[in-house]
């Protein structure tokens, strides 16, 4: 059973009664003209799911039958519609990341204030400090305690105020995480992405109240053995949830661009009975209405498509034979008169405003109301959201992959059919046969290998029997065309052969370079998520924060929010992010200048996070590194006897080494003092022998002197006497 409002959203019933039978025919009229007017819609959706299958329409396909022509379907739709389904959920959510914020509301008066309370408080101080240096001390204490009773106050209050804010959105945004995940809201996205790309438009409801029921264990003794025992248990908990809507069951204002704007929305279930009993035991709703039902066959006829699907989908031409209920579901407002009228108290109908007017919420079927109730949202904000993969500026559906490339799709079949005709003519000669002059010996008038011909009478000089004509082969052309086709599919998309996984004639050897083409493949994306970011997620979260905001009974979670989508603004350039980041970390990490201003362990969680692998399981936390650094200043780590070992034979080599420096040196002075030494000794040497050689000389000039003298004398002597 698909969702349906039920009594989880505190609403104030009103008990269906048999004079609001005239309110319900006005609603089915309305319901059965929205079903007429939206036939053409829902023909185009048949041929996008056809395309994406892979196959013809019936007219078609009968002509290439008859024509005996190639009946093969080139389907490239399914893979870029599957592409841009798959591209699409992994930006939009990423397993480490959410794609949306919550944050307080700005203040500016408050942040203002606090600005101008801090600056004033500097002055104060600052002229404080020059009275106290001037001698002034009294003078200086009074301007202190003014500052602190006035500005230093005011500005601590308003950044109290601020961070309170802050903190209670981080407690709301907690919140509404847990709540989106025990809904499975993930999973109601990526069916609303699936049919947004097939069919144009995506649909999703709420918050409603979980149709799940919440359950858990409880302890129980067994009264026989003693032991205890667990059995679960439903409990009752009005949890908020979402749930995929199917575009074949949502009727909006025909009239209407945008969710906003229409005037009332229907939705409508297919039920069986096994459904409709189990509706009937929810709160809220009309036993005996539903009881009533039950009693008699339903009154609508099955809708069409879903024999057309089924036929497209699993080749069943049978129509849809199973009985079921057409249950609607309004949620739009109703005019006090309206109501006045309905409620058949006509005599006060003058007296109602015509300016007033009331959201409902209305389940009804085959003319019975089954449950009546005020809509739950105070803001009386829409309960659906819509998002289009290609908007259309004239209505609410929007167009899908399908659609967008469909004659490019269709050029595509053409030219590839053409040329399995062409192959399967060109591969073998045409054949003119003379019936009159030959037959064949078997019988059969089929050509094949080794058969043999009989001549059924002479042939005339230069006749034959057969002629052969061959056909020409284009499969060069043609396969130009095909080429052709795919580059137009994927200008037409925007879905390039990058976006799926193939890099196509285009070689990059880097990872920074393949990142750089992701990225710049991407900008045909940007338009779709931002798409997605207006009209799915802020409304959305806008409207679970305002259910928890009405209905929730924690006060520490309460505040004025704003949401923040983040899935254009940051999603989509994770590759190249990535990037950065690492090169912020590796270039810092080495810089004596840019380490010390670095926070490695927030970028380094960051970096991690780029590459969609959870933070938590590989880096540390704030806490236990600063726990780990407490630790380790109080508690010192034992020295490692190897590094004792280490240090030990570091004071060895450094010992030896002094004790060969100190021995060098000592050598070296001996080996001077040596040197010196026998230099004074050779010195002593020279000088006596210098002494004994002048002396010896002396002695020689004494003795020269004397027989120098002695001759003269003798001389003299000698010539006297001669």
């Amino acid at each position: 059973m698909d969702a349906m409002q039920s009594d989880a959203a505190p609403t104030r019933q009103v008990n269906p009664q048999d004079k609001l039978v005239g309110f319900v025919q006005a609603l089915e009229r309305e319901a059965d003209n929205r079903v007429s007017r939206r036939t053409v819609i829902e023909q185009r959706w048949i041929d996008d799911l056809r395309q994406y299958h892979g196959q013809y329409d019936a007219k078609t396909l009968r002509n290439l039958r008859e024509g005996n022509k190639s009946k093969l379907f080139i389907n490239v739709t399914r893979s870029k519609t599957d592409a841009a389904e798959a591209r699409l959920f992994d930006m939009l959510f990423p397993t480490d990341d959410k794609n949306w914020g919550i944050g307080p509301t700005p203040v500016p008066e408050i942040s203002k204030r606090a600005q101008i309370m801090t600056s004033q408080a500097a002055l104060m101080v600052d002229e404080a400090n020059r009275l106290q240096q001037a001698g002034q001390d009294q003078q200086a204490q009074q301007i202190v305690q003014q500052a602190q009773a006035g500005p230093v106050a005011e500005a601590a209050k308003a950044k109290a105020i601020l961070q309170q804010a802050k903190e209670a959105a981080e407690a709301m945004q907690d919140e509404i995480f847990d709540q989106l995940i025990e809904c499975d809201y993930a999973a109601a996205c990526r069916d609303v992405i699936r049919d947004a790309c097939q069919l144009g438009i995506g649909v999703i409801k709420g918050p409603v109240a979980s149709q799940t029921p919440k359950r858990k264990f409880e302890q129980r003794l067994d009264t026989q053995t003693g032991r205890p025992m667990y059995e679960m248990a439903d409990v009752d908990d009005a949890r908020p949830a979402f749930y995929h809507v199917d575009p074949w069951s949502f009727f909006p204002d025909p009239d209407a661009l945008t969710i906003k704007q229409c005037d009332g929305v229907f939705e409508r279930h297919l039920y069986k009975a096994k459904d409709l009993r189990r509706l009937a035991r929810m709160p809220g709703y009309n036993a005996d209405a539903i009881a009533e039902l039950l009693r008699q066959k339903p009154r609508m006829s099955v809708p069409t498509y879903l024999t057309d699907i089924r036929n497209i989908v699993a080749g069943d031409q049978s129509a849809y034979m199973s009985e079921l209920y057409q249950v609607w579901e309004y949620y739009g407002s109703v005019s006090m008169q309206d109501m006045v009228h309905y409620m058949g108290q006509s005599a006060a109908y003058d007296d109602v405003d015509p300016l007033a007017e009331v959201n409902v919420c209305v389940v009804f079927c085959d003319g019975k109301i089954l449950k009546i109730g005020e809509y739950f949202f105070d803001s009386g904000d829409p309960v659906y959201s819509v998002f289009n993969y290609a908007k259309d500026n004239g209505s609410i559906w929007g167009y899908g992959v399908p659609y967008i490339m469909r004659d490019s799709q269709a050029a595509l079949n053409s030219a590839w059919r053409m040329m399995m005709d062409n192959a399967g003519l060109s591969t073998g000669p045409q054949i003119l046969m003379d019936q009159a002059s030959i037959e064949p010996a078997d019988g059969n008038w089929t050509l094949e290998p080794r058969k043999i011909w009989l001549l059924k009478q002479p042939l005339m000089a230069g006749a034959q029997a057969m002629i052969t004509f061959e056909i020409n082969s284009h499969q060069g052309e043609l396969m130009a065309i095909v080429e052709l086709a795919r580059r137009l599919i994927d200008e037409e998309t925007g879905i390039s052969q990058v976006s799926q996984g193939e890099q196509g004639a285009t070689i990059t050897k880097t990872a920074q370079g393949m990142a750089m083409l992701m990225n710049s493949s991407n900008v045909m994306f940007k338009r779709v998520v931002k798409n997605f970011d207006d009209d799915l997620t802020v409304p959305n979260i806008q409207r679970v924060y305002q259910w928890n905001m009405q209905f929730s009974e924690k006060e520490n979670i309460k505040g004025d929010f704003k949401v923040d989508a983040r899935g254009s603004s940051v999603l989509l350039v994770r590759d190249m992010q990535s990037a950065n980041l690492g090169n912020i970390v590796m270039s810092a990490a080495g810089n004596p200048i840019l380490a010390p201003l670095t926070k490695f362990a927030p970028a380094y969680r960051k970096w991690v996070q780029s590459m969609q692998i959870s933070a938590d399981d590989f880096v540390k936390t704030d806490e236990e590194i600063e726990m780990e650094a407490q630790e380790a200043a109080n508690n010192p780590p034992p020295p490692d006897p190897e590094m004792m070992k280490l240090e030990v034979q570091k004071e060895i080599a450094t010992l030896d080494s002094q004790t060969r420096l100190q021995v060098a040196q000592i050598n070296r002075d001996v080996a001077l003092m040596k040197v010196t030494q026998d230099s004074n000794v050779r010195m002593e040497e020279l000088e006596y022998k210098s002494s004994e050689k002048r002396s010896e000389m002396d002695h020689k000039e004494r003795q020269l002197a004397v027989e120098t003298a002695m001759t003269e004398q003798t001389g003299e002597t000698a010539g006297g006497l001669v």
